[in-house]
């Protein structure tokens, strides 16, 4: 009965993985910078998926209005006609839209859906909550038996993130 429940869960979350890995693009970042923390911390690394809609408590991917060449995650804080409104979650030691206004939600290049390293901080993003609330699952590899989502999406290079 145990191995029957474990073989549902594996395959359940396999099927999930190839849905979010499969049908959207997908991107790895590495994290860069504290104005994110305490929710990123330098280091960490991040599997992003191109958004549907952002909605606020989404951790959102978008080009540094300052040096387009960069990239920046941010909080979505509010969604509205003039675009989003994103926040760093260390006011302190962010530059977001306090300073530089909404960004197009036609911008985003990314909603993050789970941070997979350091191995001790591997969880997924829940929406509203964002990643201090995440679900708490050890990863894939400890429920599909993979050697990680470089097993699925063939991605070999980490993008640099300026949070």
């Amino acid at each position: 009965m145990i191995q029957v429940r474990t073989l549902l869960i594996a395959g359940a979350a396999s099927v999930a993985a190839v849905l979010v890995v499969g049908l959207r693009p997908v991107r790895r970042l590495e994290v860069v910078g504290p104005s994110m923390r305490p929710t990123l911390e330098e280091g960490d690394r991040l599997l992003v998926v191109r958004p549907g809609r952002p909605r606020p408590g989404d951790l959102v991917v978008v080009p540094d209005p300052r040096r387009s060449d960069r990239l920046v995650v941010k909080r979505v804080v509010e969604a509205s006609a003039a675009g989003l409104t994103v926040r760093g979650d260390n006011p302190s030691a962010s530059t977001d839209s306090r300073d530089f206004g909404p960004v197009p939600a036609a911008t985003v290049r990314g909603r993050v859906v789970w941070r997979y390293a350091p191995p001790h901080r591997r969880r997924w993003a829940t929406g509203l909550r964002g990643l201090n609330a995440m679900a708490g699952l050890r990863g894939l590899n400890a429920m599909t038996g993979l050697r990680g989502l470089n097993a699925m999406t063939g991605l070999k290079a980490i993008d640099r993130l300026v949070p």
